[in-house]
């Protein structure tokens, strides 16, 4: 069965380097296992367990928008994960909560 996933996108005005400075610094002072990082094109894999011991596979992206810049972060379960009714909510939970996580640490810059 193929992995369950929720995308999440925002936009800052901050510099696409300060927005990846912000995510790294979530990811690197949390609860997350550090998958891989590329700096030359924005993109972070990271992975993180819940407490009902479910594991979360994130993919992140900064990229440059307008005036400052955009973070898409893809959130999914392994592909061999057992798929609950409840799981689609729990993927878009976390997605906003890194999201939010990042929103915060930016606004501590």
């Amino acid at each position: 069965m193929p992995a369950m996933e929720k995308q999440v996108a925002r936009e800052w005005s901050h510099s696409p380097e300060q927005v990846f400075a912000a995510l790294t610094q979530v990811v690197e002072d949390g609860k997350y296992r550090l998958g891989g990082r590329d700096d030359a094109t924005g993109r972070l894999s990271f992975e993180k367990g819940s407490k009902w011991g479910w594991i979360h596979v994130f993919t992140a992206t900064v990229e440059p928008a307008g005036n400052g810049a955009r973070l898409d972060l893809t959130v999914a379960s392994p592909p061999d994960a057992v798929i609950g009714l409840a799981n689609g909510l729990i993927l878009q939970k976390a997605a906003d909560k890194t999201v939010n996580a990042v929103d915060a640490a930016l606004a501590d810059r």
